[in-house]
């Protein structure tokens, strides 16, 4: 199913695939790998003290009407690769609406502008209550603080406050007076893989000093298309890729999934140069490869 799937999406000119995982060993047999991870952090709420900014502006309650308003703070806010450009429908049903009990929903203006929002829910009983945020999205650092202050106000009603999907790279733990008072979980997100690879390589824009003419040679088992050596020629932030004959002598070899992490910068060449999902035949190409896929930020937050 799934390798009539891969065949179905390069036909109609999907060239990179993501999906959240049941098992992470299960999707990687068959060429996806991580795009990115996220932390979850568990903190009092009196801690946030330390990143909450002074009273200014207003929290007001939000719902599925103000759609357009939190379309607009995320859009600002979500400049990240792998955001996704939500729709009103998406917004609507996903963002308002739960499993079971619909979340709480509350922005932060200034002047009537809204410069943030937090998506969470509250569990548990009198003895002991989480605050849990699925979403804290802000276009700038007050907002953000702002936020925060939101948050740590609810001290006299929750135990703890649980942020289930921070980005590594803004992680709440890094900016606490008491670090140890929170506890961090490292964990997976949602895999990615290329389905065409000539096709992937040319869609995106890679840095404009980039420059590279090797013959790489990848190695997909599940997709006959992309199993082979290609030339790969990158000048002025565009690559060209050509499937070349199987006798060409590769200046790299690379398992498909590690290209995929490559191509959103998930990983480095030189950290995956150090596995055998990636081998390159000397320095010069190694180099040459680096200055092409560099480590980017990235963030699928989605869950689907």
């Amino acid at each position: 199913m799934l390798d009539d799937l891969l065949a179905e999406f390069r036909d109609t000119g999907r060239y990179l695939s993501a999906l959240w995982p049941f098992e992470y060993a299960f999707y990687r047999r068959f060429g996806w790998a991580t795009a990115n991870n996220y932390a979850k952090t568990t903190v009092p709420p009196d801690e946030l003290g330390a990143v909450a900014a002074d009273p200014a502006g207003e929290f007001v309650r939000l719902d599925a009407d103000d759609w357009e308003r939190v379309k607009d703070v995320y859009a600002a806010a979500a400049t990240e690769d792998l955001a996704v450009d939500r729709s009103e429908g998406w917004i609507r049903h996903r963002l308002f609406r739960g499993w079971e009990d619909d979340p709480f929903v509350y922005g932060w203006e200034r002047d009537g502008d809204l410069r943030g929002y937090v998506v969470y829910a509250v569990t548990g009983d009198r003895e002991s209550r989480t605050l849990s945020v699925s979403e804290l999205v802000a276009v700038d650092a007050e907002a953000r603080a702002q936020l925060f202050r939101f948050l740590r106000d609810h001290d006299s009603q929750v135990d703890e406050v649980v942020l289930s999907s921070e980005r590594e790279s803004t992680r709440l733990i890094d900016d606490l007076t008491d670090p140890r008072a929170a506890t961090v979980e490292l964990k997976p997100g949602p895999m990615v893989r290329i389905v065409d690879v000539p096709a992937a390589l040319e869609a995106v824009t890679f840095p404009a000093d980039a420059a590279c003419d090797l013959v790489l040679a990848v190695e997909d088992g599940r997709c006959d298309w992309n199993n082979g050596p290609f030339s790969l020629v990158v000048t002025d932030g565009t690559a060209s890729v050509e499937s070349v004959g199987r006798d060409a002598d590769p200046d790299a070899t690379v398992e498909i999934g590690a290209l995929s992490q490559l191509l959103v910068g998930a990983r480095a060449v030189e950290a995956l140069a150090r596995t055998d999902r990636l081998s390159v035949a000397d320095a010069e190409a190694a180099d040459a490869l680096a200055s092409v896929f560099t480590e980017r930020d990235r963030y699928l937050r989605e869950g689907f």
